[in-house]
C-alpha cells in the first residue's frame, strides 16, 4: 500500500450509522437501468421540465427533425432508385418516436409553469403561424417555472 492510499484510509472519518443505511439502499434505487432512465427522461408526460433541460431537448429534437427530413428528401430525389423506399421507410418509422418527444417535451415544460398539459393545444395552434410559434417558443425558453413543488411535482432546480 503506498502513503497516499495509508493517509487516506488514516484520515477518513468513521461513517454513521445512516450513511451506512444509505449506502445500501442507494444501489437499489440505481438498478432500473440506463435504458429506462433515458425512457423517463425522454417519454414520460409527468413531471417537470425546467428552462435548460427544454432548450437541450428542444434543440435535439430539431437537430432530429432535420435527420428525417433528410431521409425524407432523399427518397423523394430520385423515386425510381434502389434505396427511395429504404430512406422513406425509414423516415416515417423515425416520426412516431419524435412526435411522442416533442409531446412529452412540451407538456412537461407546461407544467412546469403550473399549467395542465392541455396547453399543448396552443403549441400546436402556434404552429399554424410561424411568428406566434416563435413567440410561444421564446415565451417556453425565457419563463421561469414555478417555484418549490406545485401539483406537477417538486422543482427540479430546488428539490
Amino acid at each position: 500500500m503506498s502513503r497516499k492510499n495509508r493517509r487516506k484510509k488514516n484520515n477518513a472519518q468513521p461513517e454513521s450509522p445512516d450513511a451506512a443505511q444509505e449506502k445500501k439502499t442507494a444501489p437499489e434505487n440505481e438498478n432500473i437501468g440506463p435504458m429506462s432512465k433515458w425512457k423517463e427522461k425522454y417519454f414520460t408526460f409527468h413531471g417537470r421540465m425546467s428552462r435548460r433541460e427544454y432548450i437541450q431537448d428542444t434543440v435535439l429534437a430539431i437537430i432530429y427533425c432535420l435527420f428525417i427530413a433528410m431521409l425524407f428528401f432523399l427518397s423523394g430525389r430520385d423515386p425510381s432508385g434502389p434505396n427511395s423506399f429504404n430512406y422513406l421507410s425509414l423516415g416515417i418509422l423515425l416520426v412516431i418516436p419524435t412526435v411522442w418527444l416533442l409531446l412529452s417535451i412540451n407538456i412537461r415544460r407546461w407544467h412546469d409553469l403550473g399549467r395542465r398539459g392541455y396547453f399543448l393545444w396552443i403549441n400546436l395552434f402556434c404552429l399554424c403561424i410561424p411568428v406566434l410559434y416563435i413567440f410561444l417558443l421564446a415565451y417556453l425558453c425565457y419563463k421561469k417555472g414555478t417555484p418549490g413543488a406545485n401539483q406537477f411535482g417538486s422543482d427540479r432546480l430546488h428539490p
